[in-house]
């Protein structure tokens, strides 16, 4: 596709605490770079609306100035970056609802986000939602330990013109619900600036991080855990967490940290540079999930990019990096495996050196924008041409609901065989 002259609308966060927007803006620049003209339309919500924005040359407007522009005239197609918190992403899904277009589909589970829109809807209408498009019931406080269906990524999906998902775990789910095709790209990630990794001598202490908001499925109690299980891994680590994290689970951490002599420490949110610099202290990532909510993990790539050696779980995005790069555990880690990589990486400091140096230079030749940027294009080209199918679709589903039927009305099925055969 000739991106000169394509107007394209990015729906985004846009603030200086959200991940998904610095990788949006690499998107950004990179389009604009070919020649694309990029409108910001801003998806916080609430207080989060007014954090502080990007610094950027292109414009930036509110989803309500989006909806008086007309597809067609003003734009030529929109694209959607959607996560999974309501507060950042709440306002690219209630124009989807109305706009339809393509889906960065940043994380494949997608609760808290319906969590946020039944709240804005109020429960009845949330309901619905989940029967016509989840077709099953949830459980709204159960996290499952694989993504499968609740993972509700079949939601904006299905109101999407094509999508975009990071990673191949979760690129099934994202075909069987949308209309328009999609593709797997891999994340974005610009090289970071940190201090080289210290030279280390066999048996030295190491200094271990995890990135990323604290919570309970990076397992943070069962690295403590494993650490506390180890004399060795006691005296000879120390476990830092660099991320936001509340006062609550502050608390238990460091009660257990104390009761099992484990060195810790707890940082709080962080911007960019006091993060990159808390990262060029240590000498190796842990980044374990269970269960696996991402799509692709940012800060598994800003590891790889650290060349330090990372610690991963067997399982979703982690997978698929290769097995030469990282030291892969299984899908839901217990304490010895984890005690067993950690006294790898203080045995064997050149060996895993040499495998971080893999990582680096794997991670620069993936996660690129230009690559990415390639693929989108394409994608936008043929989601374009699936932006009429869906409007008919709508237009047929808005009249049929104003003669009373719905979509399990047996008329409703040969309607939409009729408009398929005549719109492919």
């Amino acid at each position: 596709m000739n991106p000169r002259g394509l107007r394209l609308i990015l729906v985004t966060p846009w603030n200086t605490q959200s991940a998904i927007a610095g990788v949006n803006l690499l998107i950004a620049k990179e389009l604009v770079q070919r020649g694309v003209a990029v409108t910001i339309v801003r998806s916080e919500m609430d207080a989060q609306a007014k954090l502080k924005a990007l610094n950027t040359d292109m414009p930036i407007l509110r989803p309500k100035d989006l909806l008086k522009l007309q597809p067609g005239y003003d734009y030529d197609h929109i694209c959607y970056a959607i996560g999974n918190y309501w507060l950042f992403h709440g306002g690219a899904i209630n124009i989807l609802a109305q706009r339809p277009g393509l889906v960065l589909l940043h994380d494949a589970f997608l609760r808290d986000l319906g969590a946020g829109w039944e709240q804005e809807l109020g429960k009845a209408s949330y309901q619905y939602l989940l029967q016509t498009l989840v077709n099953h019931p949830i459980q709204p406080d159960a996290i499952p330990e694989t993504i499968g269906t609740n993972s509700m990524v079949n939601w904006p999906m299905a109101m999407a013109t094509g999508g975009v998902v990071h990673a191949k775990h979760y690129l099934d789910l994202a075909q069987t619900a949308c209309p328009g095709p999609v593709v797997e790209l891999p994340l974005p990630v610009s090289d970071i600036n940190t201090a080289a990794p210290r030279k280390r001598q066999p048996g030295d202490p190491i200094d271990i991080v995890t990135i990323g908001h604290v919570n309970s499925n990076k397992l943070p109690e069962e690295i403590i855990q494993a650490i506390g299980s180890s004399h060795r891994l006691r005296t000879h680590c120390q476990y830092r967490l660099l991320g936001p994290i509340d006062d609550e689970t502050r608390s238990r951490l460091e009660s257990l940290a104390d009761s099992l002599h484990v060195k810790i420490q707890m940082t709080g949110w962080l911007d960019e540079e006091h993060l990159l610099r808390e990262i060029g202290m240590s000498d190796c990532v842990l980044c374990l999930r269970f269960p696996i909510l991402e799509g692709a993990s940012m800060s598994a790539i800003v590891a790889l990019l650290s060349a330090r050696p990372t610690i991963v779980c067997d399982a979703g995005f982690y997978s698929e990096i290769p097995d030469d790069v990282v030291i892969k555990l299984p899908a839901r880690p217990q304490a010895p495996a984890i005690v067993r990589a950690l006294e790898t990486i203080i045995d064997k400091p050149d060996h895993m050196a040499d495998v971080a140096a893999r990582a680096r230079v794997y991670a620069l030749e993936t996660f690129t924008a230009s690559c990415y940027v390639d693929g989108l294009l394409n994608l936008i080209e043929e989601a374009i041409d699936v932006s009429f199918t869906v409007k008919e679709a709508r237009t047929l589903c808005a009249e049929t609901s104003a003669w009373g039927l719905d979509g399990t009305d047996p008329l409703f099925s040969r309607l939409s065989k009729i408009s398929i055969d005549l719109f492919s």
